[in-house]
């Protein structure tokens, strides 16, 4: 029994070291964690209700503002996605070109191998138009209309799915000209000219024969846009649109008289005959139009449009064609007014560049064919119709018509005599560039 006891208390001591100690390699034996006499307390319970919770108890909601349609079938349809509202504009330059004025002669070369008489040059008889198959000096495509500057710019509002602007455009003036120079060797394609027309160098045996040549365009257009996400891109077009087109035509001749005072008929003259036939029109162009837009989304900087409008409607049109000399004298100005059927015509490509969420840079090229028009080329006539005036007041020959009694009435009768040609069937075609900022508050 001793036994037993004695060896209870060896076993007991070390027993008793390991509870109230950990071995540590270095230092003094670390202290354990004391065992808590008692649990932690529970978390309290919620403040629970028992239900059905009553709509009084109920907690505050979502407003109805954040709440979907009865009949909405999803939270993610495109008929159902949030539209814009908003000014937007843009502006920027446009720059036009004309096409070419199209063929015809204006002076050709003057034939000295078939007018020589008794071994002196012939001056030809300015009342007959030049022979045929003579080399020609100048024509009408002897110039290139340039590429003319302008500005461009747009305002309009868009709500939804639908837009309404205005937009308009300027295209200033851009002269070209050109002449020839081969002295005492020109004719012009002019004949029957006036009375105190008839020196020497004015139309046949002239210096010089030039032209010069300017158009402008303005344009005006209220529009109503509408699209839909189901044509993808498509945009449906429809308003009115205004625009002028202006041409001056400018015909010049001259040559050195062979007398320093009088001319050939031996009337008063200045000591360079020199004459200007002068063409001015003027169209006004009203048309309801309707149009197509597509955007095709390439990049999310990059969208490519295309864009087609046609419009029908009236021209009216004014004309103006006058013959001066070069010391003042006018022998004619015809103004003439019509109206006319004119269509308008406009394809264009873009390239939207998105720069900033509500800003973004096109670049374009744009074509507008206009036909109804009075053009200035169309307007010349090359017969002034001197004679026809003296037939009309039963002057026979140039020596009665030089007569005092019939000299008044003959002039008087070549300034009201209709001159220049009638013809309202012109078309013109412009191209170019344009660039513009657009913006959208």
């Amino acid at each position: 029994m001793a036994l037993l006891i004695a060896a209870w208390g060896c076993l007991n001591v070390p027993a008793q070291a390991q509870e109230g100690t950990y071995p540590s390699p270095v230092g003094a034996a670390r202290m354990p964690q004391p065992i808590p006499k008692d649990p932690p307390p529970l978390a309290p319970e919620p403040n629970l209700i028992p239900g059905p919770v009553s709509p009084q108890a109920a907690p505050m909601g979502p407003p109805d503002c954040l709440s979907l349609p009865y009949n909405h079938t999803s939270a993610f349809q495109c008929e159902e996605y949030v539209k814009e509202n908003g000014f937007y504009a843009d502006i920027g330059p446009i720059a036009l070109q004309r096409n070419h004025l199209g063929a015809g002669d204006i002076a050709v070369v003057n034939a000295r191998a078939v007018g020589l008489q008794n071994g002196a040059p012939v001056i030809p008889n300015p009342f007959e138009p030049p022979p045929p198959g003579i080399v020609g000096a100048l024509n009408f495509n002897s110039v290139t209309p340039p590429l003319s500057l302008g500005i461009i710019g747009t305002v309009g509002y868009l709500w939804h799915n639908q837009a309404i602007e205005f937009s308009s455009f300027y295209i200033w003036e851009n002269d070209v000209s050109k002449s020839v120079n081969m002295p005492f060797s020109l004719d012009t394609m002019f004949y029957n000219p006036p009375l105190a027309f008839i020196g020497a160098g004015m139309f046949r045996y002239a210096d010089s024969v030039g032209m010069n040549f300017g158009s402008s365009l303005f344009n005006a257009e209220a529009n109503y846009r509408r699209w839909s996400a189901g044509y993808g891109g498509l945009e449906f077009i429809i308003g009115a649109r205004y625009m002028r087109e202006n041409e001056m035509l400018n015909i010049t001749s001259a040559g050195t008289a062979i007398l320093s005072d009088t001319n050939a008929l031996g009337m008063p003259s200045p000591g360079t005959n020199a004459i200007s036939y002068m063409v001015i029109t003027h169209n006004n162009i009203e048309v309801p139009q309707i149009g197509l837009e597509w955007n095709l989304p390439i990049f999310k900087w990059l969208t490519l449009s295309l864009l087609g409008k046609a419009g029908w409607g009236a021209n009216y049109l004014t004309t103006d064609v006058n013959l001066t000399r070069s010391d003042g004298l006018t022998a004619f100005n015809t103004m003439r007014h019509a109206w006319s059927f004119a269509q308008v015509y406009q394809l264009g490509a873009f390239a939207d560049i998105n720069l900033l969420e509500r800003l973004r840079l096109r670049l374009g090229y744009t074509a507008f064919w206009l036909t109804g028009l009075a053009v200035a080329v169309d307007q010349v006539d090359f017969n002034l119709q001197g004679y026809q005036a003296r037939q009309a007041l039963g002057v026979q020959g140039l020596a009665n018509a030089l007569q005092s009694g019939n000299l008044r009435s003959v002039f008087a009768a070549e300034n009201a005599y209709p001159h220049g040609r009638a013809n309202n069937d012109g078309s013109v075609i412009f191209y170019g560039p344009q660039i513009q900022l657009m913006f959208f508050f």
